[in-house]
């Protein structure tokens, strides 16, 4: 039996695209989009309305000063049938808007810090 790995890709595009029942994953390059439905459907009881396909080539790039091998692989994003949610986006949504705060806070503490110190040099 052959081993299917499957993984979540999450980035800000991808949480985008998860608000509009859209969910990307890094998946074996070995796969098709059948496969991939029938994967998603048995193992995680979501029902998928559509699924594109991106094969990422192999790209050099200088580290460095050392040119390295990145490697490629094939990312599938997987449309879902509304109301239907991939387990874990949830919980990234929260945690992003939670770190979006705590930016605003900082951002604002440190503006304040300026002023009161702009104010203490004059």
């Amino acid at each position: 039996m052959r081993v299917n790995k499957m993984k979540v890709l999450i980035t800000e595009k991808t949480v985008k695209l998860a608000k509009s029942n859209k969910f990307t994953l890094c998946v074996d390059s070995n796969l098709s989009k059948r496969e991939i439905k029938e994967i998603i459907k048995k193992d995680l009881s979501l029902d998928v309305t559509d699924v594109q396909i991106q094969n990422k080539k192999t790209i050099k790039k200088l580290r460095k000063g050392n040119e390295i091998n990145v490697r490629g692989y094939k990312k599938a994003i997987v449309t879902l049938k509304s109301g239907q949610k991939f387990p874990g986006y949830e919980i990234l949504e929260e945690e992003k808007k939670k770190q979006e705060r705590e930016r605003k806070l900082a951002k604002k503490k440190r503006s304040e810090q300026e002023k009161t110190q702009s104010k203490e040099k004059s």
